[in-house]
Order: C-alpha cells, then structure tokens, then sequence
C-alpha cells in the first residue's frame, strides 16, 4: 500500500491499483480503524478484486495534552520543560481557514505537513506600516517554541499530537512590528476592551473585544498596541498576508447566550446558542457580531 497526493492506493497481484482502475474510497472511519472500499466504473464486476481493507493504527502514548481551555496551562508546560515528550493539543483546525497559533516547542516544516497536510501555510508577522498589518510565508524550516504565527490548515485536524518533542519554552514570546506587536500566549487570556488589543478571524479579519466577551483561549496569539504609541483609532488596521490584502469588517466579539436570536449575513436564522461550528460573523438585534474558537 503507497499514499499520494491523490489518495490511498493498493497494491494486488505485485502491482498498484490506479486511481483510473480500482481506486478505493473510505468507507468508515472511528477511533481505531479506517476502513476502505475499493470503488468500481458503471456495470463493472469486482469478483476478481480486493473489495475492502481495514487499517488499524495506534496512536502514540501521550506524555501531557495542552489544553486550550486550560486555565493552569503554564504550570503544566514548566512540569515537562526541557524533556523529549509526545504531546495532544486540544483543539481543531477546519481546512484553509486561518488560525492564530504560539506553542512551547519547536515545530518543524515536516511535522507541520505530516500533522495539516503538505499544503498547509504558515506565516510570520512582518510588522505595521502605513495602516497595514503585514504577514509573509515563514522561509525557514522551523519555527521557533514561543513565537506567534498564523496557520492555514489543509486537513481537517482534531486533537493534533506531537510525537517527539522537546518543550523549549516557557514563556510566550512578542514579536514587535512598530505600532502594533503580535503577542503569544499559552494560557487563556482576558483581552482588552478599548481596541488597543484585537484578535483575527478565520478570514483574516481583525476585530476588537466586546464588554464582558474578552476571554480568548490559549495557544494564540493577538495583537497589542505598542508601549508608547498614540491610542488605537475607531479604523482598524487592514491585514496585509503575502501581499494580498484582506476586507475589514466593523464587528465586535460577543459569546450569545442560549436564548439569543441571531442570523447569518445571508439571513439565515441560526441555531439555539449560536452555536456555529467555525464561529464568525452573525447579525443580533441588527449589528454585526463575532463569535470565533481560532
């Protein structure tokens, strides 16, 4: 059996099933196996043929998970400090949207690809200037325990583990870029309300704090106005990302209660709670309002 970029692939009689011959499909997949089907054209008989393989895997004895909702996340992390561990991280990641990340360990460019796909995109902050917020592709093989980063996932991701790994990092680190600093942290963190901290979107949208809805979650990252700049203006900054520059939206976070009526931008009417799985933007009482996990 071979995997490629385009699937899963069997091998019968010493040769390799094609994906224009017996291509096979997943079938079910749970907790222990993945099982798959081999697919077949119009009127075609599989009597010849493998018709189904089950792939049972083990998943790696896990030393310590870092939860995102956490709130002794930094304790746990000074625990294991400088020790070879194999480490889950409580959290999701849905394909090509955007995600605000800081880890307290080294993450190599294979082990991004091999965890979120050889597509998967990770960018480093470049810094403010002229109203933009500037981000780029990270060049280097690494990137380093502590520093912020944003990421775009290829694979849909639950709970990713990381086999091998030796936290390096206790503290989260800063990355200054003039007006506005992008800021790591590990444990969940009550942002600032005035807009001199905002936080990202899954589409690249920045958005300011509501009263009372600042809570974000840890294993991010958020932008601070820099010590000594002038007071953040009502207009955001625009978000600049290898170049291309993405549409800011006047929102405001809110986390709506169970009883809350809200409606997508389309008009949707969405369910009890709000619970949108990706979170992002909805109407209520006819404002526009963020409700974001990234």
């Amino acid at each position: 059996m071979r995997t490629t970029k385009k699937g899963i692939f069997i091998k019968y009689n010493n040769k390799f099933l094609s994906a224009t011959e017996k291509k096979p499909i997943v079938e079910s997949i749970n907790s222990n196996n993945i099982t798959l089907t081999e697919s077949k054209k119009t009127g075609e008989s599989l009597s010849s043929y493998i018709t189904s393989i089950t792939l049972t895997y083990t998943r790696p004895k896990l030393d310590a998970t870092l939860d995102e909702k956490g709130e002794n996340v930094e304790t746990t992390i000074s625990e294991i400090v400088g020790e070879n561990k194999t480490l889950a991280l409580n959290r999701t990641f849905n394909p090509s949207q955007l995600y605000t990340m800081c880890l307290p360990f080294d993450l190599s460019k294979e082990m991004i690809t091999g965890i979120f796909g050889n597509e998967t995109q990770v960018y480093s902050y470049d810094g403010y200037q002229n109203g933009e917020l500037s981000f780029s592709t990270v060049k280097e093989n690494v990137v380093k325990a502590g520093m912020p980063f944003l990421m775009r996932s290829e694979y849909y991701v639950e709970q990713p583990t990381f086999a091998d790994v030796t936290v390096r990092s206790t503290t989260a680190q800063t990355v200054g870029g003039g007006e506005w600093d992008l800021c790591g942290t590990f444990g969940s963190l009550e942002l600032a309300a005035d807009g001199t901290q905002l936080f990202l979107i899954a589409d690249g949208t920045l958005a300011k704090p509501k009263v009372g809805s600042q809570k974000m979650r840890g294993f991010r990252c958020y932008l601070k106005k820099a010590t000594g700049t002038a007071n953040a203006s009502a207009q955001l900054p625009s978000v600049t990302i290898d170049g291309e520059t993405n549409a800011i939206k006047t929102a405001e976070y809110a986390a709506p209660t169970s009883g809350t009526t809200a409606y997508s931008l389309s008009g949707m009417k969405l369910n009890a709670g709000c619970k949108t799985a990706n979170g992002g933007i909805m109407i209520i009482d006819g404002k526009k309002f963020i409700t974001t996990n990234r």
